[in-house]
C-alpha cells in the first residue's frame, strides 16, 4: 500500500503478513488508484488551505484524517504547507501501520501523527478532557514528535465514500464527530462538504454474460441445473466494477443522459 497521487517520495508498501487483515478492506486499492479523484480532493485541500491562512493566520492550523487508511488524503492535506498538526485517525491496523510507515517515508513525523481506533471511540465525547489520545511508540520505532493538536480541528478531510455514497457509514460518522469537540459545525472546514449520487443507464453484453450461468449440461461433480436458472441473470449481491475499462475497451455503451439519483439512508 503506496500513498499516491505525487506527495512525495515513494514509500515502503505494507508488508506481506499485515495484507491478510484487511479482509473487507481491498477497495481501498482501487481508490488508492483513482488519479482523478486524487486530483479532485488535492485541489479541494489547496482552496480549503488558502482560505483557512488567509482567514486565521497567523494561528496554527490543525487537520483531521478521517478514516485515513494508509494516509494520502492526509498527506496531501501536509503537502499544501499550511497544516502544523494533522492527525491520521484509522481504525483498521494494517492500514495505520502503513499510514504510519508513509508519513516516515515522506519525512512528515513533525506535523502527521496517527490515531488507531474508531472515531466513535477515540474521539472524545464533548463534555470529556480536550486533551489529545496519547502517541504509543511503534517496537523499536521512536515515537512521533508531532505536536498534539486543541480541538476543533479547521479541517476535517475524509474518504468514508462507496458507489452508493452512503454504504460506508459516512453520515452517521460525521454526524458523531460533529457532536465531539474535535468538530466544530461553523469552525471546522469539511472535505467533501456535500455529494449526490449521479446515476446513467447503460449497455453491456459483456458485463450481462458475467451475471449468467456458465454453459453446459452440468456444473463441477456432475450437478445439473434446470434451464430456467441458465436463462436467468442476476447475482445475489451487487457487484462493483469500476466501469472506466470497459469503456475504453468498447464492451459498454450508455443509453441515458446522467441522472441524480435518490438517496435514502434506511
Amino acid at each position: 500500500c503506496k500513498a499516491r497521487g505525487n506527495i512525495g517520495p515513494e514509500t515502503r508498501s505494507l508488508p506481506p503478513g499485515s495484507m491478510a487483515g484487511l479482509g473487507g478492506f481491498l477497495g481501498h486499492f482501487d481508490m488508492l488508484y483513482d488519479d482523478e479523484r486524487n486530483r479532485l480532493y488535492m485541489e479541494a485541500l489547496k482552496l480549503a488551505a488558502a482560505d483557512l491562512r488567509a482567514e486565521r493566520a497567523p494561528a496554527k492550523l490543525s487537520a483531521l484524517d478521517l478514516g485515513s487508511g494508509c494516509g494520502l488524503l492526509g498527506l496531501s492535506a501536509w503537502k499544501t504547507g499550511a497544516f502544523d498538526s494533522i492527525v491520521l485517525l484509522e481504525a483498521n491496523p494494517p492500514l495505520a501501520e502503513a499510514a504510519r510507515g508513509n508519513i516516515r517515508g515522506n519525512g512528515a513525523e513533525a506535523a502527521c501523527t496517527v490515531w488507531i481506533g474508531s472515531s466513535f471511540d477515540v474521539l472524545p465525547e464533548r463534555d470529556a478532557s480536550p486533551s489529545a489520545p496519547p502517541q504509543v511508540a511503534e517496537e523499536g520505532v521512536p515515537q512521533q514528535q508531532a505536536p498534539s493538536p486543541r480541538p476543533p480541528f479547521d479541517l476535517c478531510v475524509s474518504e468514508l465514500l462507496d458507489s452508493a455514497l452512503i454504504g460506508e457509514g459516512v453520515l452517521p460518522t460525521l454526524r458523531a464527530a460533529l457532536q465531539t469537540p474535535w468538530l466544530d459545525r461553523e469552525r471546522t472546514v469539511l472535505i467533501p462538504a456535500r455529494a449526490v449520487v449521479v446515476a446513467r443507464l447503460f449497455s453491456s453484453p459483456a458485463l450481462f454474460e458475467r451475471h449468467r450461468m456458465a454453459a453446459g449440461p452440468e456444473l463441477k461433480g456432475g450437478a445439473k441445473v434446470p434451464e430456467t436458472f441458465r436463462r436467468c441473470p442476476g447475482l445475489h449481491t451487487a457487484e462493483h466494477l469500476h466501469l472506466g475499462p470497459f469503456l475504453k475497451a468498447g464492451l459498454m455503451q450508455f443509453v441515458s443522459e446522467p441522472l441524480e439519483a435518490p438517496v435514502s439512508e434506511k
